[in-house]
């Protein structure tokens, strides 16, 4: 049973051996040297879901590059219900069973990253490869610099993704225009790489309590999500202690409390002080869909951009998107073609039935005239 939560499992680990391959073929085909792709890299991160105050996020493959870093996230499972919008999609042929959405959970990442690697979120691009489901064609993500990729034409979505760095690399207009356009900095990725390696957990234990921690968050998004007025927390928010300032965070209910209160939760919002010299035994208690609403009235989560005091991010133009558009102006090129071609087929048609009709009468007529040589006008008239 261990070996289920240290190990990933053989499906997903041969998704992402998929993208790995095809993202250093991108990077050779681009021709220049940046660190190598980390793979697997668990980030611990503070967050009201966690026990004590925090959880960590799993990154499958992190690329340092001298002006972007890239987050990939990839799913080699099958989605019954997969709304880019929703937090929680459905495995298809398993029963009511849900998992965290890839791209609001790679988000989730992204703002993880930059807080804690502190590089400004413009110059980290977020990347969801879904290999089993594919993409929704002409569908786009609500988060800035995202993208969205499938096992269909991947090595060329790569290799243009990558080809930004490159073409910025190689332009030193480009390059001195960067600074006035978008406010980039140049990264030491080097030395990021050797950072994030550092900051990073992998070893058996963190890797089971990290499966542990995320289906416990999971299960406590969908608690409550069944009841109205709740406070939507995302993973990155925090909550401060209103009796000793320090933080809150879920807490497992004892059945003793369950009991007591008649709790319909299996969770409250304690002070992570209670375990420490100050003891401090705040309590929320969860236990009925009334007292939620009151309790929610005086909670303010603490998101992580108001905690970096980030303003709006800004959105990249980056050489995939001119590709993108290129494409999709010769689709629509392709596509009035094709109507303009349809519509004249469509008139030569109906010209060939209006002459066969023509060529019916005229048969008809002269038909007629071999049985009444002297009398078919008289006929012709007679049967108008």
């Amino acid at each position: 049973m261990a070996d289920d939560y240290i190990c990933i499992d053989d499906k997903g680990k041969a998704g992402e051996d998929i993208v790995f391959a095809a993202l250093e073929n991108a990077i050779k085909l681009m021709d220049y040297s940046c660190p190598p792709p980390l793979r697997n890299s668990l980030l611990p991160f503070e967050s009201v879901y966690g026990r004590n105050g925090f959880i960590t996020a799993e990154f499958d493959i992190v690329l340092f590059t001298p002006f972007f870093v890239f987050l990939f996230e990839i799913k080699n499972a099958l989605y019954d219900y997969s709304d880019y919008n929703d937090r929680l999609w459905k495995l298809k042929n398993k029963d009511d069973e849900q998992t965290s959405n890839p791209i609001y959970q790679n988000h989730i990442h992204k703002l993880v990253f930059c807080s804690e690697m502190n590089i400004p979120r413009e110059q980290v691009i977020t990347v969801e490869v879904l290999l089993e489901n594919g993409k929704q064609n002409g569908r786009k993500t609500k988060f800035k610099n995202d993208y969205v990729f499938d096992k269909t034409d991947l090595d060329k979505e790569l290799a243009y993704l990558i080809a930004s760095e490159r073409i910025i690399l190689d332009d030193t207009d480009f390059v001195d225009s960067l600074d006035e356009k978008y406010s980039y900095i140049k990264l030491d990725c080097e030395n990021l790489h050797k950072l994030f390696s550092e900051k990073t957990k992998d070893n058996e234990l963190y890797r089971k309590k990290h499966k542990e921690d995320l289906l416990r968050t999971e299960k406590i998004e969908k608690e409550q999500s069944k009841y109205a007025n709740f406070i939507p927390f995302r993973r990155t928010d925090t909550l401060t202690c209103p009796k000793c300032g320090g933080k809150l965070c879920f807490m497992d209910n004892s059945k003793e409390f369950s009991r007591n209160y008649k709790a319909k939760f299996s969770f409250f919002l304690g002070c992570t002080n209670y375990y420490k010299d100050i003891q401090c035994d705040y309590k929320c208690a969860l236990y009925d869909e009334k007292h939620l609403k009151e309790v929610y009235k005086t909670i303010k989560p603490e998101s992580i951009e108001s905690r970096n005091d980030w303003g709006e991010e800004r959105m990249n133009d980056l050489f995939i998107d001119e590709m993108k558009r290129l494409e999709n102006e010769i689709n629509d090129i392709k596509l009035n073609s094709d109507l303009a071609c349809r519509d004249k087929d469509e008139k030569i048609l109906e010209l060939k039935r209006l002459l066969d009709k023509k060529d019916r009468e005229l048969q008809e007529q002269r038909e007629m005239y071999k049985r009444y040589p002297f009398g078919w006008f008289r006929l012709i008239k007679k049967k108008n």
